[in-house]
């Protein structure tokens, strides 16, 4: 694989133990956001997008909120709550759950669209040894994007599934530290500064990171 813009952001993420796909989506994402409450937010025709959707998903709709942008809420949402009032009002009576999930989210299909790409480029990168021996020393897969690779078909994926669970086994025996160092017998041991955050990579090594899957 040549050493495209991909490969590098891929190649640069790989650090502290984190999943490099699970960076790169949520990085996107924010770009996108940051687009479009400074420059979308009057595309008349994005806002219809959204509003036929019925809003963002959960994880989103706050992210988006937490940027700030009073005015772009102010159009999104003035258009948002008089649907719902039309719906509730018995307008669009046979639709049901309409609020309950939102699996049309702008922002959910942009980070799925990512995801197909980083997965492949990941897989295809490993052939290169310096992006081998980047992962090795300072990435970690999370266990859906894991498995997502592990359904591929190139001719490195045996390997990344292999040090990746080797990665996961040495997880293992941090958290294993923590359950020794909190018996009495042991608490005045300190705790090495990768155990200290081993449980929350553990987090993200089952369920991705926050908001990635669902």
């Amino acid at each position: 694989m040549s050493r495209d813009m991909v490969w590098y952001e891929l190649f640069d993420r790989m650090q502290n133990d984190q999943c490099p796909i699970c960076e790169l989506i949520h990085s996107r994402i924010q770009r996108s956001m940051d687009g479009f409450l400074y420059e979308s937010v009057n595309d008349i025709s994005l806002r219809k997008n959204i509003c036929n959707s019925n809003g963002l998903c959960n994880f989103h709709a706050y992210m988006l909120m937490e940027m700030g942008d009073p005015l772009a809420h102010a159009l999104v949402y003035s258009d948002l709550l008089k649907k719902a009032i039309d719906n509730m009002s018995g307008i669009n009576l046979k639709q049901n759950n309409l609020y309950q999930s939102h699996n049309d989210c702008l922002f959910c299909k942009q980070a799925k669209e990512s995801e197909d790409t980083y997965i492949i480029a990941f897989a295809d990168a490993f052939e290169d040894t310096e992006f081998k021996e980047k992962y090795i020393s300072g990435g970690m897969l999370c266990m859906p994007h894991l498995e997502l690779i592990k359904n591929l078909k190139r001719h490195e994926v045996d390997k990344i599934v292999d040090i990746s669970l080797e990665k996961y086994r040495g997880l293992i025996n941090d958290l294993s530290e923590i359950k020794r160092k909190n018996d009495y017998r042991f608490s005045s041991e300190n705790w090495t500064e990768q155990e200290k955050t081993s449980w929350k990579r553990a987090v993200k090594v089952i369920n991705a990171q926050k908001g990635i899957t669902k």
